[in-house]
């Protein structure tokens, strides 16, 4: 009855025309920066960040987490129209959902993103409210090595699971590990593979690299063609049949609660969440050999789980302190600036706040749903554009949104190299997937497994030691023989066809 109180109580201060003004322009905000190519959650708040100095606490935090919201949606819109996931969460979603709008299905997969965003962001803010004290222990089991194994699954679930070829994926992946070489030594802090380039002394940044590597490829893949015209003649329709809905459920239910609990681990964020769903309805989806092939299936199921993952990452914020996600870490700045600090003692220290913050995530899923499906029609009408036009501006929005990151030349030239690079290894048949995954992941899994090794003075048992290591360790060598095995059966079957 507490948090039923505790809630209605939220509710209540939502009545106050300010913060429900604060939350619309957040979920508004959002959306178009969510739709910009380069920007995401992570850029967007911290533009606004400054204007929160002169807001309240409740209006600060409901605005920033509308934005961190609206954005998971409107990332969404560019990855399934143009094949740029304007955040790596995003990623999941192109393999499926560009396909369909090349298939004339762009309004359908929108509509569906919208649907699932809805459900994951819904269950995720549940999940907030109920777990944001009962799931601190066993947050608190995850040292080092349990981090490393956990992230070392979900590399390797994005290379097994996806399709094409597993040794080309894991490659990939590989390659995406090494571009997190240049930097800083986590440890020591110490300047590595610089080359004399100051600008590499923080390492290679997302933002051009993501770029590059989908957006500007995209345009040299689509220039190869020689495309002239528009990308699709036919928009179809705009919303889903109940058939194809109903069809979504079980992606939605699959994808949303693995989202929520990959979300609550400190540093795991939306794209192993969307990658993990993906991974989960490529073995479990009744229509395995669609998913990669412009299945509806295939956007649910990572739209569910990263939106899930977004409150997922408010979990440890509130209830440890401790930022799960990138844009949970400006949330966090923003509240102690306001001279409030997350951790245990939170929910009981600003019950009001609390609740007041769990209402606006619900209000503002309403609010996206009810913003963006009547919107459908007019996103899906990007791809009537003529190529070339569309072309010019993904490029001219691209070079501003990698060069407005941080004012250097530098990154545009990184985002530029990468996009041949990008146009290079998708002309060879290679997954571009992976490649951004490792880059995501590759920083935490080394600062992971340099901690471990110096709690344990070099003892290398350690990886071998914690039940719950030893069972993800397990999981990714089940995960990579059992898809070895299936390449080797499907490569059989080809040849005895062939013969």
């Amino acid at each position: 009855m507490v948090s039923t109180f505790g809630l209605l109580d939220g509710f209540a201060a939502l009545l106050d025309i300010s913060v429900l003004a604060y939350c619309l322009l957040g979920v508004t905000l959002g959306t178009l920066i969510g739709v910009l190519p380069g920007l995401g959650p992570l850029a967007g708040m911290a533009l606004l960040l400054p204007l929160t100095y002169t807001l309240s606490s409740a209006q600060a935090l409901i605005m920033l987490c509308g934005i961190f919201y609206g954005t998971q949606y409107g990332n969404s819109i560019s990855a399934i129209l143009l094949n740029i996931p304007g955040d790596p969460g995003a990623a999941a979603t192109t393999l499926d959902g560009n396909k369909l709008a090349k298939s004339g299905r762009a309004g359908t997969a929108l509509a569906i993103a919208a649907i699932a965003s809805f459900v994951g962001g819904t269950v995720g803010t549940l999940g907030l409210m109920l777990f944001s004290e009962t799931i601190v222990p066993f947050a608190l089991q995850f040292g080092p090595t349990e981090t490393l194994a956990l992230l070392i699954l979900g590399l390797v679930l994005v290379s097994a699971l996806g399709t094409g070829s597993i040794v080309k994926a894991l490659c990939m992946a590989t390659f995406g590990l090494l571009l997190t070489i240049p930097g800083s030594d986590p440890v020591s802090g110490a300047s590595r593979m610089t080359f004399g380039f100051p600008e590499l002394y923080s390492g290679l940044g997302l933002v051009p690299v993501a770029m590059g590597l989908f957006a500007i490829s995209e345009v040299l893949i689509n220039a190869q063609q020689k495309m002239s015209g528009v990308i699709v003649t036919k928009i179809g329709r705009l919303l889903p049949t109940f058939n194809e809905l109903l069809s979504c459920i079980p992606s939605m239910l699959r994808g949303t609660p693995l989202g929520f609990l990959i979300g609550v681990l400190p540093g795991a964020g939306s794209a192993p969440a969307a990658f993990a769903a993906y991974g989960l309805e490529k073995r479990f989806s009744r229509n395995k050999q669609a998913i990669g092939e412009g299945s509806l299936s295939g956007v649910a199921a990572p739209e569910s789980a990263n939106n899930a993952a977004a409150a997922g990452s408010l979990v440890p914020l509130l209830s440890l302190g401790i930022p799960g996600s990138p844009p949970a870490a400006i949330i966090l700045g923003a509240l102690i600036i306001q001279g409030i600090q997350p951790g245990p003692l939170f929910v009981a220290q600003q019950p009001e706040l609390f609740w007041t913050l769990i209402a606006s995530l619900y209000l503002a899923n309403v609010l996206l749903v009810v913003l963006n499906l009547p919107l459908v029609g007019i996103w899906a009408r990007i791809l009537m554009i003529p190529f070339p036009f569309l072309a010019a501006a993904i490029l001219v929005v691209s070079v501003a949104g990698v060069y407005s990151t941080n004012n250097s030349f530098f990154d545009v030239w990184v985002m530029l190299a990468l996009g041949v690079a990008g146009w290079l290894l998708r002309s060879g048949g290679f997954p571009l997937a992976p490649i951004l995954l490792g880059l995501v992941l590759g920083g935490r899994m080394e600062e992971s497994f340099r901690q471990a090794l110096v709690v344990s003075n070099g003892n290398w048992d350690i990886f071998v030691s914690k039940p719950i290591t030893v069972a993800l360790f397990a999981i990714t060598l089940s995960v990579v023989g059992w898809s070895l095995l299936s390449s080797l059966r499907n490569r059989r079957r080809s040849l005895a066809s062939i013969s």
